[in-house]
C-alpha cells in the first residue's frame, strides 16, 4: 500500500481530477467534501502509477 504524503496537497478545480504524475483519471478513495476543509483522497487508475494523493478545495483560488 502506498503512503499518502499529506504535506503535498493538490488544489481541486472544476475539471475532472487527474493524476498529477501521469495525467490518468482517478478514483475517489475517501471523500470529506462535507467537512470545512473539503478534502478528497484520490488514487490513479493506471496500474503502473497507482499514485495516491490529496485534493483540497481552496475558496480563495476558486473565486478568482
Amino acid at each position: 500500500m502506498t503512503k499518502i504524503d499529506f504535506n503535498d496537497l493538490f488544489l481541486m478545480t472544476e475539471d475532472i481530477p487527474v493524476c498529477p504524475y501521469c495525467g490518468s483519471r482517478t478514483e475517489i478513495l475517501l471523500d470529506f467534501s462535507h467537512t470545512n476543509d473539503s478534502t478528497q483522497i484520490h488514487k490513479c487508475f493506471t496500474l503502473d502509477c497507482n499514485f495516491e494523493f490529496v485534493l483540497v478545495y481552496d475558496s480563495e483560488f476558486s473565486e478568482n
